[in-house]
């Protein structure tokens, strides 16, 4: 046996019959506030959705109603401007006076008298001066001295005693020397060890 049959069984029609009408009502009220509230949201969106139109609509009447009293005030300009451009080309022989006086000026000749150089006055005034002056005497030449010797008498060399002889024999870099010889460095620092000088007795 179906289910929806065992129903009348369990409970009385009449009661069945309420429950039913009762769970009708309740579905058709859902609805109802479904559709309702369905509705006010769609109202809501077109009516904001209208406000930003009806702005976007006013700012652009604003700026079209600023462009035509900006052309407005432009052609009445024009309009006060034409007759005074019309008049005064309607001659065109006519030269207005400015014009003319300019003119006038450039014809009159102007005098010009001429003027000594001042170049050809520095001339005769230097040479008024040299015939006046005598010219100094020459200066006294004083005896020059080479690079190298004034560079000998700046720089001061060390200089050394020697403690003990040493003998070159045939390799003629090496300096031969006695025991307490002067030797002058020309070299202040050693190089790979070794010092070089100078015997102030042999010049060597």
């Amino acid at each position: 046996m179906p289910f929806h049959f065992l129903i009348p069984m369990v409970i009385g029609s009449s009661d069945w019959l309420s429950c039913v009408y009762v769970c009708l009502e309740t579905l058709r009220s859902g609805q109802m506030d479904m559709q309702k509230f369905i509705a006010d949201g769609c109202k809501e969106a077109l009516l904001e959705e209208k406000r930003r139109f009806c702005f976007l609509v006013d700012k652009h009447c604003t700026f079209s109603y600023q462009i035509a009293a900006f052309h407005d005030k432009a052609r009445d300009m024009l309009y006060g401007k034409l007759p005074t451009w019309q008049d005064k080309c309607s001659d065109a022989t006519n030269v207005p006076e400015s014009v003319m006086s300019m003119i006038e000026g450039l014809r009159s000749t102007v005098s010009i008298t001429p003027q000594a150089s001042p170049v050809s006055q520095r001339h005769s005034r230097s040479n008024s001066i040299f015939r006046d002056t005598v010219p100094p005497p020459a200066p006294v030449l004083k005896a020059q001295t080479s690079p190298l010797a004034r560079l000998n008498n700046i720089v001061k060399r060390p200089r050394v005693r020697t403690i003990f002889p040493h003998t070159s024999g045939t390799n003629a870099t090496l300096l031969s020397f006695d025991e307490g010889d002067i030797i002058t460095l020309l070299i202040p620092d050693e190089r790979d060890g070794w010092l070089y000088g100078e015997l102030e007795k042999t010049r060597q």
